[in-house]
């Protein structure tokens, strides 16, 4: 083929790249206007097919429980934690968060008429116990004073219909202690009050610039209400914490590989020409890389994006490749000088790709993601340089000091063999050497290594965020909304015998501290639970 024909295909092929690097360039900027990048770590993971009922019991579990924000104000005084909440309400309004504050009514007696067919079993495990230690006398007292103040048994039937208090006890044993006084949630804590507001997020928790609005936010509402103690929780805060740390992650990686090519490729070619198209090939590809694993998997985790900073060590390589060849060989024009590289360069891309496609073959959609991402990012940083890199720039780049010391040094090398260049022994005994001290050097840290199948290890969260996230559910009582177990039964009073029988056999756990759960059972007593307690039955209606 004649050089003026190589000339024109070379051309040719550099306006066709060009016009998909345009398509991936306005794909980029749509996706960067509304993006959709995933942080939840549980994405990584295999999809189960689950039964619909038990994605339907997850939903009305965990409900919008995934938007909500809460907020702990806790004082000495309940006017100044009043004040406080006011504070706050003022202050998230003022800054412009996507928050919404859900207000919470306090429980009346139309509450439980769907419970009504259990009233007798609806029994919290204080009430149980005073039904079996307590005599009817001293509950015929406590009926008589609950008449003459009949506001504070709280929600629930009214003094006739229950002198015990037995509902009211019961709600209040169901929300844990939170009651609802003037529209305003108040916590039961030990020394001092402590409020609870709760508001509901109504755009997304990722920033792509890694900003954290919210939490943001709740500092600027903690230094208004000081000295009152402020905490804030939900899955929106951690969600955005993390969101910023692998902003962080990616920038600290991207930036710094990037900052380094820059550096190393103007000391070895002593010209700023090669800096940009080298940047050119690594943001193409970057690029390209976000674009075609959004439209395949709809969404791009945050870690992907971790992980794929990385392919910027790897992509630079081409670019390099070629500028080196150009500066040994300046005579040879940039289309010769290509397709001499470029066995040399497709091999190279092979290996790599192929290495990054086998990550792909685990049944993890987050590998898969990783893998993908890795391996467009390297063809659409090679085709860059294989399409562009010999039309311009035209001329080579000049020799500069260091390269002239990197290929002078080149002889003093240590070889494995014997060479022209180095016919003595004693190089192959020091390569030797070296390659028996690494050896060692990576026996020794592969005995050092330890397995972590901690999915919470993967997604890196602040500890002060996990701290107060800690802290407020134990002010709460409240478990985990996403664990539970799932009973199933032909008939109500064959479901709670069944949540019975599932309680008693996790009472080891129980007994250890390691799991609580909330239990319909000992909420609404079954009949065969009902015969069992007799002297339940003749204290209640003794009294």
């Amino acid at each position: 083929m004649s050089e003026a024909r190589r000339q024109r295909g070379q051309f040719v092929a550099a306006m066709l790249w060009g016009v998909v690097v345009l398509v991936m360039l306005a794909a980029l900027v749509a996706l960067l206007r509304q993006p959709s990048f995933d942080t939840d770590v549980l994405a990584l993971l295999p999809e189960q097919a689950l039964p619909d009922r038990v994605e339907q019991a997850a939903a009305a579990t965990l409900g919008d429980s995934t938007a909500d924000v809460l907020v702990v104000l806790r004082g000495e005084d309940r006017a100044a934690v009043l004040a406080a909440a006011a504070t706050v309400r003022t202050t998230l309004q003022a800054e412009g968060v996507a928050l919404v504050e859900v207000k919470t009514e306090a429980p009346d007696a139309s509450s439980l008429e769907a419970l009504a067919p259990f009233r007798r079993g609806l029994l919290s495990e204080t009430m149980r116990a005073s039904l079996e230690t307590i005599t009817p006398e001293s509950f015929a007292q406590s009926a008589l004073a609950r008449l003459y103040a009949p506001t504070a048994m709280g929600p629930g039937p009214g003094v006739l219909d229950d002198p015990v208090g037995q509902g009211a006890d019961w709600w209040r044993s169901r929300s844990r202690g939170v009651a609802v006084i003037d529209g305003e949630l108040w916590l039961p804590v030990e020394e001092g009050s402590a409020a609870l507001l709760r508001f509901r997020t109504t755009g997304g928790a990722f920033r792509v610039d890694g900003s954290t609005p919210l939490a943001e936010a709740l500092d600027a509402a903690r230094g208004a209400v000081a000295p009152i103690e402020l905490q804030g929780a939900g899955i929106p805060l951690i969600a955005e914490a993390a969101a910023a740390q692998a902003n962080r992650e990616m920038t600290t990686i991207g930036v710094g590989s990037l900052v380094a090519i820059v550096l190393l490729v103007a000391l070895a070619f002593r010209s700023p020409l090669p800096v940009l198209p080298v940047a050119t090939s690594l943001l193409v590809g970057i690029g390209s890389a976000l674009v075609v694993t959004q439209a395949v998997f709809g969404s791009v985790h945050v870690l992907t994006l971790v992980f794929g900073a990385s392919l910027v060590g790897v992509a630079e390589d081409y670019g390099i490749h070629y500028f080196a060849a150009r500066q040994g060989d300046p005579a040879r024009s940039g289309v010769a000088q290509m397709d001499h590289l470029l066995p040399g360069l497709v091999l190279a891309l092979a290996t790599s790709a192929l290495a990054y496609a086998a990550i792909g073959l685990a049944p993890f959609p987050g590998l898969r993601q990783m893998a993908l991402f890795s391996a467009v990012g390297l063809v659409a940083a090679f085709l860059t340089v294989a399409c562009w890199f010999p039309l311009w720039p035209r001329r080579a780049p000049p020799t500069s000091v260091l390269s002239r010391r990197i290929s002078n040094s080149l002889a003093a090398w240590p070889r494995l063999g014997r060479t022209a260049r180095a016919p003595d022994s004693r190089r192959p005994v020091l390569a030797w050497a070296l390659v028996s001290g690494a050896a060692a050097l990576a026996a020794i840290g592969l005995v050092q290594l330890r397995a972590d199948d901690q999915l919470r290890s993967l997604q890196g969260v602040p500890p002060g965020v996990l701290e107060r996230q800690q802290a407020v559910a134990e002010l709460l009582r409240a478990p985990s909304p996403a664990q539970f177990f799932l009973v199933e039964a032909g008939s109500v009073e064959a479901l709670l015998q069944r949540e019975e029988a599932l309680v008693e056999a996790l009472k080891q756990l129980r007994a250890e501290g390691l799991l609580e759960p909330p239990r319909l059972s000992r909420r609404l007593r079954t009949l065969r639970g009902l015969e069992h307690e007799q002297i339940g039955e003749v204290r209640t209606r003794g009294a």
